[in-house]
């Protein structure tokens, strides 16, 4: 999610979005800056500055000069490829300021042009569109764009046909939540001790269990993994109280007929569902707000204004 800020420093430059970073062209370069997921932590902005391709022996040089300045302009972590230099702003307790971007992004280019990394022409650069590249800003010309976009709709189209159920990944995604609540129970009746937190791991493995089967992505992928963590949570806590209730050597109508008309019984679970339910939605939140239905597309990017 964009700040404000970052979004401001975009329209300072005339830039565009995607869903998580501002790009365009700089000094003749095409920069990327990514905001940090909310979910992540710590928070950080990362500036990527791409280029043609270049030797081993002038990385090498843009790496040193890179890294003997670190202390200078207050990044730790660094990247620097034969394709591009990518720098990390942590931000542990605010947010990084525009001005701080702006010294580091000038450091950046006036590093790589010391190494004779050209800039694109401006003539080529202005026949060049903003497009979203499956979240990474990119500008190209037309010829570009359609070969990507070709290869694209190949590509998809293969997955739609691998993808073809919702089903599958409901499936998926139950299954793979049974270890979960088997370890949930366990530690529930043999240790007396419920956590709650495990509704964060049935998330994480409903998540994974939806990819494994291949469900189908689009509108319905992230209902059904809300869904499935709940049930699993539901099914957990019920088979928790109903192993805790087998003292009584009651039959099954009788332990489930007793866990939801005993008041005190039922306050217990219900409880325990609350809780769990909260940490459910924690899990579900952090894993479902990473999901993407749309993973390989290429479409025009939004101008900030």
């Amino acid at each position: 999610m964009l700040t404000k800020k970052l979004k401001e420093f975009g329209k300072q430059h005339n830039w565009y979005k995607t869903k998580n970073s501002v790009f365009g062209a700089y000094q003749g370069y095409v920069i990327n800056i990514y905001q940090s997921d909310l979910t992540s932590s710590p928070q950080s902005k990362t500036i990527i500055c791409k280029f043609d391709p270049i030797e081993e022996e002038r990385r090498l040089n843009i790496q040193q000069e890179i890294e003997k300045h670190k202390k200078q302009y207050g990044y730790k972590q660094f990247e620097v490829s034969e394709k591009f230099v990518a720098v990390v702003l942590f931000e542990n307790w605010r947010r990084t300021k525009n001005e701080k971007i702006t010294d580091v992004l000038n450091f950046i280019i006036e590093t790589i042009k010391a190494n004779d990394v050209s800039p694109i022409d401006d003539n080529i650069l202005s026949s060049y569109q903003a497009y979203n590249l499956s979240g990474e800003g990119v500008l190209l010309d037309h010829a570009e764009y359609s070969r990507i976009n070709q290869e694209f709709n190949r590509h998809n189209s293969k997955e739609s046909l691998e993808r073809v159920s919702y089903m599958n990944g409901f499936l998926g995604a139950l299954l793979f939540t049974v270890p979960v609540i088997i370890l949930w129970v366990l530690i529930a009746v043999f240790f007396n001790y419920l956590i709650a937190a495990f509704g964060i791991f049935i998330a994480v493995a409903a998540s994974y269990g939806y990819e494994q089967f291949k469900g189908k992505l689009g509108g319905g992928t992230k209902i059904i993994l809300i869904i499935t963590t709940l049930l699993a949570i539901v099914i957990a806590n019920i088979i928790s109280t109903y192993i805790d209730l087998s003292y009584l050597e009651l039959g099954y109508s009788q332990t489930m007929e007793l866990m939801f008309t005993n008041p005190e019984i039922r306050s217990v679970l219900l409880s325990n569902l609350g809780l769990s339910a909260v940490f459910g939605a924690i899990g579900v939140w952090w894993i479902i707000s990473s999901v993407e239905t749309k993973r390989h597309f290429i479409e025009k990017a939004e101008k900030i204004i």
